[in-house]
């Protein structure tokens, strides 16, 4: 039995920017409600999301929006299993907002954790800008190593 959005045998309510399966096996957009080329007793049915999105991507056209807004590490921005990011297909552009968020984060947690060795060191009537001049890297490496441990026991 047709899906009630047959009459006669021919697709009803079809409106522009809709996606449709001609009967010949073709991934067509309605760009406009009257395409010559296209007649209604050539359509098939409804295309289908994952046949949208096969569409798509194969126009590489549309693969910039993808490689200017998504990431390998945190996905598809726009929910795309077929993203060129993704799938290595295309290198992104950009950190993703999550990406410099984490970031941000990092170096403000590590800017914490130097001025908390700081202070401590302070506390303990010890010299800071001794201890930098003898070693310069020790509350660099203090902050790291107390960075690593919170990584780890998050």
């Amino acid at each position: 039995m047709k899906p009630n959005y047959y009459i006669d045998g021919i697709l009803q309510d079809l409106q522009v920017w809709d996606w449709i399966i001609t009967k010949d096996g073709r991934t067509v957009q309605i760009i406009h409600d009257d395409m010559i080329d296209l007649k209604a007793e050539d359509i098939a049915r409804f295309a289908t999301m994952d046949e949208i999105l096969k569409e798509q991507h194969e126009d590489k056209e549309n693969w910039g929006v993808h490689q200017s807004h998504c990431c390998k590490e945190h996905g598809c921005k726009y929910g795309d299993p077929y993203c060129p990011v993704i799938n290595d297909e295309v290198i992104q552009d950009y950190k993703c907002e999550m990406c410099t968020m984490i970031e941000q984060d990092r170096e403000r947690l590590n800017d914490s954790l130097t001025k908390l060795v700081k202070d401590i060191l302070e506390d303990c009537k010890l010299s800071v800008d001794a201890i930098q001049a003898e070693d310069p890297d020790f509350i660099g490496y203090i902050s790291d190593m107390i960075f690593k441990w919170h990584n780890r026991n998050e």
